[in-house]
Formats: C-alpha cells, structure tokens, sequence
C-alpha cells in the first residue's frame, strides 16, 4: 500500500516537472508508471528493389495504408492538378457540418443546373435531402452538388471559403477550390491531398453509404415517379488478383475534365482485411484510371506486409 501511495506522488511530481531537470532514475520509474501508447502496425517492404514493376498511366499517384499513415508508392504525389468532380467529396463534408435534416423535402431550382455532365435532377422537382447527395456523390450529378452548396444556407463564395478552411485543417497544403462541383479548372491538388481528403470523408458514414452503392433510385416526390441513378465507379465491388488473396474497390469517387484527365481515389480492400487509398490523376481514358488502380493495389499489396 505505501509503496502504491508513494508511486502516485511520484507520477504527480514528475508529471509536473520538465524532463531536463529530473535525475535519470526518477525518469525511468516515471515511465514504468505511464501507459504506453498503442503501437500501429506499420508495412514493411517484402522486396528491396525499388522497382514497382507496374505500368501506370496517370500523370501523379499515391498509395498509402490509412492506418498508419504510410506511403506505399508514389508519382508526382506533390504535383498540383485539376482533379474535376473529386471536388464533390468536399463539398459533401462541408455540407454534413451544416447538421442536414435527410428528411427535408427541398426543391431543385435553375440556379443549380450547371453545364456538363449528365442532368439527373430538374429545376421544380421536388425531393428529400438524402436523395439529392446521393445524386451528388453516386451519380456525381453536378446540380446536385450546386443544390447542396445552396442548401447549406450559405452563399456559395462563402461555401466556397469554408470548403478552403477545411482543406487546411486536413493538412491540404497544395489544394484549392473554386466552385462546390468540380467543372472549375481552378479546382486543383495533388494525389498525396486527395488521400488526405479521402480519409476524412470515407470516415463519414453519410458518405461511404453513397460511395458504397452501385444504384440508387431518386423519389422526386411532386412528381410521383422514381428515377434510377447508377455510380461513375465502374469497378465498385470488383473482385480482382490471382491466387488465395482477392482485392476489391469498396467504394470511390470519379472525376473528368480535359484539362484534369480521368482521376478516381478509392478505397481497396483485400480478403483478409487489409485496406488501402489509392488515388490517380490525369489517367488518360476512363478505363485507365481503374486499371490504373487496380495495378496500384496489387503492387502495393504484393509488395509489403502488415
């Protein structure tokens, strides 16, 4: 018992007191005392040759264990370019801080349409919130990102702000955003921020439920009817490799303009629950960008162990 109470008084003093003024013995008991910290399982490379003996296509890319943080392989990771409808993971974070009420009905208005792409929601109609992300981040529906920025109650240059702040709290050095929907060629970052920006929204349940979802079927409520929406993912759920081991894409976000190539950063897990983030940019077709991925998570799962 004494000893337990002078171990208390111990831990109190050397808690209090800088490390630099405390005899090495004192500091030694103070450590046997602190809990130690969770130790993350790191990847470590099963080859030492630095060929990563895969052909990719993208113009930069990055692939990293979300779990520690590390690097598995890169290319022009630093490299800023315009990454399109990858814009939309943004705005929908910025959009969950808003507190959504899902069961809102809301109406789409003409201020929200927006050239480009497909129009799978009409000024007038009229449907619940929840429908109108999905549309976003299923069917990367450009009026549906345009409707949610207004939605938020915000001004979309203030929208914009606050999609620019959040990019800096994640440590988005080399990003900016110009507009909620990715057609601005002023959208612009790296492979290495996208990864940054993929981890806090896949973290977002709201979010891995629409990325996760090959189909979907809007309810535009005034007009009585359903209207089906597919993902821009096109190897959602694939199951791929060779061997015992398969991998497979658990949910992803797409984005295309001219200036920014074929881009996608996705999610890939492996049978036995590993799991990785993957993002390309500037693959030159659309096809490209998802064999691009799925060489990148092979390598990269062939090539350590964790």
């Amino acid at each position: 018992m004494l000893e337990t109470i002078i171990n208390l008084i111990l831990a109190g003093v050397l808690l209090q007191s800088p490390a630099s003024a405390l005899p090495p013995n004192l500091i030694a008991s103070a450590n046997n005392l602190l809990p130690i910290a969770e130790e993350r399982i790191v990847p470590r490379r099963i080859f030492s040759t630095l060929s990563q003996g895969v052909n990719v296509a993208a113009k930069s890319y990055a692939v990293i264990e979300p779990g520690s943080n590390q690097v598995l392989c890169e290319s022009n990771a630093d490299a800023p370019r315009p990454i399109a409808s990858i814009t939309k993971l943004m705005t929908a974070l910025v959009f969950l801080d808003t507190d959504p009420d899902w069961e809102k009905e809301v109406a789409i208005e003409a201020r929200d349409q927006r050239a480009g792409g497909i129009t799978y929601l009409i000024p007038g109609e009229k449907l619940k919130l929840r429908d109108v992300f999905f549309a976003a981040l299923i069917a990367s529906s450009n009026e549906g990102a345009a409707a949610l920025a207004r939605l938020s109650g915000l001004p979309e240059a203030e929208f914009i702000v606050k999609m620019n702040e959040k990019a800096k709290g994640l440590g988005m050095a080399t990003t900016q955003f110009a507009d909620p929907t990715g057609l601005n060629n002023n959208n612009k970052s790296t492979a290495a921020d996208i990864l940054k920006l993929a981890q806090a929204a896949f973290a977002q349940k709201e979010i891995k439920d629409a990325i996760s979802r090959e189909e979907y079927e809007l309810d535009i409520i005034n007009k009585k009817i359903k209207r089906k929406i597919k993902t821009t993912d096109r190897v959602l759920g694939d199951d791929f490799g060779v061997g015992p081991v398969s991998y497979f894409i658990k949910g992803g976000k797409t984005g295309y303009l001219e200036s920014a190539g074929y881009c996608f950063v996705s999610e890939v897990l492996d049978s036995t629950g590993r799991k990785i983030l993957v993002a390309v940019l500037g693959s030159p077709t659309i096809n490209d960008r998802f064999q691009d991925t799925k060489a990148l998570a092979y390598w990269a799962f062939n090539n350590f162990k964790w």
